[in-house]
């Protein structure tokens, strides 16, 4: 009909969701029979996010799945169920990513212990805090297209970002999170070019 598709589509799964059997079971059956169709139709790549295991061990009813390290275990597992479940159904073409946020999480945890925890939201330990959502940002974008996207090299440039941002969490006293150094962004960003940089399909 002539209408335009889209370049990409990326999928945000529960992070509980893909470490759990049965949970992940259940969204393979949904990608396969509900957004399966609607990636084909629109001709997208999908990309899934491998989500980030919890700051604290036991944070939202997720005391089974383990430390954080064990928990991104599982998580990876279940994206990469996901993965291989759209590979079987998608043309090369489309071959399905998966950002690997929890992995470049983990990365941050063994080399800068402190840094890592503030990549959570410090209220309930398992959202990502505007240093967290820069770090996926960036693997995002490098898994799009290749390459991180252009470094901020200012304050300004930082605050920038979340110029026009929907929403950002709050603690009791009303202040916004902080938001990355100028140092704090430049390691990010090159943590998510080191893991996932190369790593641009079907260019």
């Amino acid at each position: 009909e002539g209408r335009e598709g889209w370049d990409f589509v990326v999928f945000n799964d529960h992070t509980q969701g893909p470490a759990r059997p049965s949970s992940r079971e259940a969204t393979r059956k949904v990608l396969l029979e509900r957004y399966l169709p609607l990636v084909l139709e629109n001709r997208a790549t999908p990309i899934i996010i491998e989500t980030a295991a919890y700051r604290l061990p036991g944070v939202n009813n997720s005391k089974d799945l383990g430390s954080a390290r064990e928990f991104q275990r599982r998580v990876r597992e279940g994206v990469e169920c996901y993965i291989e479940a759209l590979e079987g159904k998608l043309p090369q073409s489309l071959a399905p990513r998966m950002a690997p946020v929890g992995t470049a999480y983990l990365h941050v945890h063994d080399e800068d212990r402190a840094l890592w925890e503030e990549l959570f939201d410090p209220f309930d330990n398992f959202h990502p805090s505007p240093i967290g959502t820069f770090l996926q940002g960036c693997v995002l974008h490098c898994v799009m297209f290749g390459s991180p996207p252009p470094l901020p090299g200012t304050e300004e440039e930082i605050a920038g970002l979340w110029r026009n941002a929907r929403m950002m969490h709050r603690v009791g006293t009303g202040k916004d999170r902080r938001l990355p150094s100028v140092g704090e962004a430049e390691y990010l960003w090159n943590v998510a070019k080191e893991l996932c940089g190369s790593t641009r399909e079907n260019t």
